[in-house]
């Protein structure tokens, strides 16, 4: 029989403390495993929340629409009015002229 080289063999204590290392660390990532159900049941909520906020924000934004309108619509009005009497201010002065 061929002499074994004691440098390169791990003792009895070394192979325990590697294998409760192993088992310490399959252990932790275990714990973080979710199960396939729980983990559909909180995708499915995620999803549900999106589609909440996603409404939410179609109605803002088509408030926002109709502000944006009549906004514009009493801008419009507002440079009507303007464009009005300026005009018969014109009109008045080219009658005072005429007379």
């Amino acid at each position: 029989m061929a002499p074994i080289d004691t440098d390169d063999v791990p003792t009895l204590r070394e192979m325990a403390r590697t294998l409760r290392d192993f088992r310490d660390e399959f252990r932790n990532q275990m714990s973080m495993m979710v199960r396939k159900d729980v983990h559909a049941v909180e995708h499915q909520g995620i999803a549900d929340k999106c589609k909440i906020l996603e409404d939410r924000l179609m109605k803002v934004e088509s408030g926002r629409e109709s502000d944006d309108k009549t906004r514009a619509t009493t801008r419009n009005q507002y440079y009507l009015s303007l464009f009005g009497t300026a005009l018969s201010l014109v009109v008045a002065l080219v009658v005072a002229a005429v007379k």
